[in-house]
């Protein structure tokens, strides 16, 4: 009989501890290098760059649902998740002088709603964007 009822208050335990699918989202993020596609960029001296910075990029998602983006610009917001996707809103747009050269990532969360695809395992964070040299497929992975 005990063992049974240890069985029951743990499997208890465990369904109460259960996180929804935004608590499991929240934490770090980090740029998974081989689920990223850069566009070829025609200015040669550009390529090295920007594919540095596109892959130092981290993305903070707090538990109160905002965010933290940062690449050599820091970029702030609030996010949400719906559907298998999350949908990340600029607070305000940064001021032009504080993007520092081309900063591919912050001009991807710049000034408009971004989404991005949560893989079913919800271990990866897709976004796929237009930009003026061509499509940036960032593939964010949960890092902590």
């Amino acid at each position: 009989m005990r063992p049974l009822y240890f069985l029951s208050i743990a499997s208890l335990l465990a369904v109460g501890c259960a996180q929804s699918p935004e608590d499991r989202l929240v934490g770090n993020w980090t740029v998974d290098a081989e689920g990223t596609k850069i566009p070829d960029i025609p200015i040669p001296d550009l390529v090295k760059p920007f594919q540095e910075q596109i892959r130092n990029v981290h993305v903070k998602l707090l538990s109160d649902r905002t965010f933290v983006l940062a690449s050599p610009t820091v970029v702030e917001g609030k996010w949400s998740y719906k559907a298998g996707e999350v949908e990340f809103v600029p607070a305000k747009q940064p001021d032009k002088s504080m993007l520092r050269g081309f900063d591919a990532a912050a001009s991807m969360f710049t000034g408009k709603t971004v989404r991005a695809k949560l893989n079913s395992e919800q271990t990866t964070l897709t976004v796929t964007q237009d930009t003026p040299i061509g499509q940036v497929v960032l593939r964010l992975r949960k890092s902590g």
